[in-house]
């Protein structure tokens, strides 16, 4: 049986629920019954409650649908006659996600060692670098440098 690249379960987990969220048309259509998320009164038996979900639930399926357009979007940019299936998109989602939790974590790390309080662009430039590849962080950097300038130059 392959390893996965990352051992925590709760990845895993959000992985599935990613997967099973982005099949949805739209992120209220679907009440997700988890242990730990059913209202106090929807256990008992004869309880006519809704189940309730938490807020991160459906911001996470929002977020997901986001992104799903962004891939879409770049994908007819690159390939304008190329599509790709939902399971590719959740797969893509799921990828895009784990890649942005990393590089938040390492510029956080990198923040805190330096005894910053806040996240700069230095700080994501430098987790960029240490976390791809040297052709890809270099990639990355560049096209990221021109936004910022602009940005810079508009305050």
């Amino acid at each position: 049986m392959p390893k996965t690249s990352c051992a925590c379960p709760a990845y895993k987990y959000s992985a599935l629920l990613l997967l099973d969220s982005s099949l949805l048309p739209s992120p209220w259509s679907l009440a997700v019954t988890m242990p730990g998320l059913l209202a106090k009164n929807a256990s008992k038996k004869g309880s006519k409650k809704a189940v309730k979900i938490r807020k991160e639930d459906d911001e996470s399926a929002r977020d997901a649908a986001k992104t799903s357009i962004s891939i879409y979007k770049l994908l007819k940019q690159i390939h304008p006659q190329a599509g790709i299936t939902t399971e590719a998109m959740s797969i893509m989602n799921a990828f895009v996600n784990d890649t942005f939790d990393r590089v938040a974590n390492e510029a956080f790390r990198l923040a805190h060692c330096n005894r910053r309080a806040s996240i700069t662009s230095k700080e994501i430039q430098t987790a960029v670098r240490l976390l791809l590849p040297e052709e890809l962080a270099e990639k990355a950097v560049s096209e990221c440098q021109r936004p910022l300038a602009k940005h810079k130059r508009s305050k």
